[in-house]
């Protein structure tokens, strides 16, 4: 799996989840036909500009997705949420123990007091931990090709030890 195949089933897969999530919570919520439209319009957005991404943890469409989410649920909290989700996608790129600490604190700070989010918290917790796996593997995939390079290195500087 390549980082371009990587990219596009995080951003096919949260786009699918999220709306699920959605309908799940059109049960419990009244949301008006202009506001649903709006959410998929958002989401679909969200999906689209980030279908051809290099870097998933840099510019992850879940994350994406879910800060539109706050915004069109209109919470009240949307710019401290908002600088959570920046401090996240910054972060992803160095420390991903922090950026999964942010998007914890996001969900949170966020959803939990309300129990019509369950659904979405548990997709939230699924995604934070398909990046974390994505990490591993992408950061495995580093070291080897580092390894394959420190050698080719090795080989060129020292040509009389393989003749």
């Amino acid at each position: 799996m390549d980082l371009k195949d990587i990219s596009v089933s995080i951003q096919t897969g949260a786009k699918a989840d999220i709306k699920e999530a959605l309908k799940e919570l059109g049960k419990y919520d009244t949301i008006n036909k202009r506001n649903k439209k709006q959410i998929e319009y958002f989401i679909q957005e969200q999906a689209d500009r980030y279908s051809g991404i290099k870097n998933p943890l840099n510019k992850s469409a879940v994350l994406k997705s879910l800060e539109t989410f706050a915004y069109v649920q209109g919470f009240s909290q949307y710019d401290q949420l908002n600088n959570i989700l920046i401090k996240a996608l910054e972060d992803a790129n160095g420390n991903v123990r922090r950026s999964a600490y942010y998007l914890t604190e996001w969900m949170i700070w966020a959803l939990l007091p309300n129990p019509k989010y369950r659904k979405l918290i548990a997709l939230i917790l699924e995604y934070e931990q398909r990046v974390l796996n994505l990490v591993l593997e992408l950061n495995t995939l580093a070291d080897k090709h580092r390894e394959e390079f420190e050698n080719k290195i090795y080989i060129t500087k020292n040509p009389h030890l393989f003749r």
